[in-house]
């Protein structure tokens, strides 16, 4: 589900995987790893991916806003 959301967000904000690795201050390699599942990031790059998006973590991590 994540992998799945952070494709998403990337290419609708327009967004190449070298370009979200740069806005990360991550390498590319593991921007290419989270979207195929097989890198979970760090709780702090999740944090800098919300922000980026402008979407909740809730949203990032399940697609899905929850009341509160």
């Amino acid at each position: 589900m994540l992998a799945d959301q952070i494709i998403s967000l990337r290419k609708r904000a327009g967004m190449t995987q070298l370009q979200l690795a740069k806005q990360l201050h991550i390498g590319p390699s593991a921007t290419g790893m989270y979207e195929q599942g097989r890198r979970t990031p760090s709780v702090e790059i999740l944090i800098h991916m919300a922000e980026l998006f402008g979407v909740s973590l809730d949203y990032l991590i399940t697609g899905k806003e929850f009341p509160g």
